[in-house]
């Protein structure tokens, strides 16, 4: 909490500027100013501030309340227009991560001429077809090609607004469902490549074993693999807990045979998905 000395006379609050003093960035999610004759003034923030080294301009935030253009209070009008000047970028420089400007630009970035002639792709976007875009980042020009952009590569990152980007526990929770899909994927290819005795699901209770267990493997072929292919053994060192399946939350929420009912069947097919296609 702070305390904050305003005169008597000063009437409804429709912003706050915020200063960050300290050495690292800071996320705010809402702010609340008391002791005001019309009541509490509540500001929806959910914002990242920079520090003042970073950034030496204050934030501003305003209250949940709209106004048209015409009946903005005369206190908020310079404010409102900095804030949009802001977001919607110059034009020109090089964005940074801790920028948060939404000005886009064509699909130059696509190739990597520098590679050679089978790595050119074609600029998407323009004036004719001004659709698709993306965000601009003027990151500077492949040495071949002028007109194309140097692509950035993992794990640098490519740029989106700060308040846009993913939280580190958002991150490595895609990261987890990248490592399951590839697993999911690959290893039954991989047993049913290697094994003669590969066979299809015998009944349910093969498929609920997926939830339950996950993948087993014979010691048999759990050695032949360990001896055939070392990466195997890198992924089953690595990998405690991912070789077993997510349990549908349809069998989650009701039974497992919930999937088999016509009102099922009905969501389904609402939501878009083909019931009848099973691959």
């Amino acid at each position: 909490t702070a305390g904050f000395t305003v005169d008597a006379a000063f009437g409804e609050p429709g912003a706050v500027t915020v200063l960050n003093r300290h050495q690292r960035e800071f996320f705010i999610e809402s702010i609340l100013v008391e002791g005001f004759p019309s009541g509490p003034a509540h500001f929806t923030c959910n914002s990242w501030v920079q520090p003042t080294r970073v950034d030496p301009a204050p934030r501003v935030f305003f209250t949940n309340k709209p106004y048209l253009p015409s009946k903005t209070p005369p206190g908020l009008r310079e404010l409102r227009r900095r804030e949009l000047k802001e977001l919607r970028g110059s034009g020109t420089g090089v964005r940074k991560t801790t920028h948060r400007a939404y000005d886009y630009d064509v699909y130059n970035d696509l190739g990597n001429p520098d590679k050679g002639a089978g790595f050119e792709r074609p600029v998407l976007g323009g004036d004719k077809l001004p659709y698709p875009r993306r965000m601009r980042t003027a990151r500077p020009s492949t040495v071949t090609d002028e007109g194309a952009e140097s692509r950035v590569e993992y794990p640098e990152p490519i740029y989106v607004s700060r308040d846009e980007e993913f939280e580190e526990g958002k991150n490595e929770m895609l990261s987890e469902g990248a490592i399951k899909a590839l697993l999911h994927n690959f290893m039954p290819l991989l047993v049913s490549s290697v094994s003669p005795d590969s066979r299809d699901f015998a009944g349910f209770h093969d498929v609920d074993n997926l939830f339950k267990e996950g993948l087993r493997l014979k010691q048999a072929l759990h050695d032949q693999l360990f001896q055939k292919i070392p990466f195997v053994r890198k992924i089953q060192e690595n990998s405690e807990g991912l070789l077993r399946y997510d349990t549908p939350d349809i069998i989650k929420s009701k039974d497992k045979f919930a999937w088999l009912r016509d009102d099922e069947f009905a969501r389904q097919a609402l939501a878009g998905i083909n019931p009848v296609n099973i691959q």
